[in-house]
């Protein structure tokens, strides 16, 4: 055997090939660790989206109800408003009315005492 730099050169071509095996073994490792972390992060990125999609959709949803409850709200003041007007109206006619039915019920009573007081006089002649 020849001796190249005093190591022998089989002993060398055995240390050769087994940090080759080793080296091919790590790769081979590397390479699967590699591919089980891309899938995974995948996995993970899927399943990030697909989360921003339903809140996405919860979010849309939300804002509908938002918007059909705030129409909804200004319908309902509206007539409450509408409400509150016709009310105050019936109150102003209910006065009016009383007023009217106060005068007249005056008036009657003074008409009822005069024509009480003719019949007196007109008895008594």
């Amino acid at each position: 055997m020849k001796t190249i730099y005093g190591i022998k050169g089989s002993h060398n071509l055995k240390h050769v090939a087994l940090v080759l095996v080793f080296l091919g073994f790590g790769s081979v490792f590397l390479s699967v660790a590699h591919a089980e972390s891309v899938q995974y992060l995948q996995q993970r990125a899927s399943f990030a989206y697909d989360m921003m999609i339903q809140a996405q959709k919860n979010a849309e949803t939300s804002t509908r109800k938002m918007t059909a409850a705030e129409k909804n709200l200004a319908i309902a003041k509206q007539k409450f408003t509408e409400a509150k007007e016709i009310a105050e109206t019936a109150r102003e006619e209910s006065k009016q009315a009383n007023a009217a039915m106060h005068q007249a019920t005056t008036t009657w009573k003074n008409a009822s005492e005069a024509l009480a007081i003719e019949w007196e006089k007109s008895g008594k002649r």
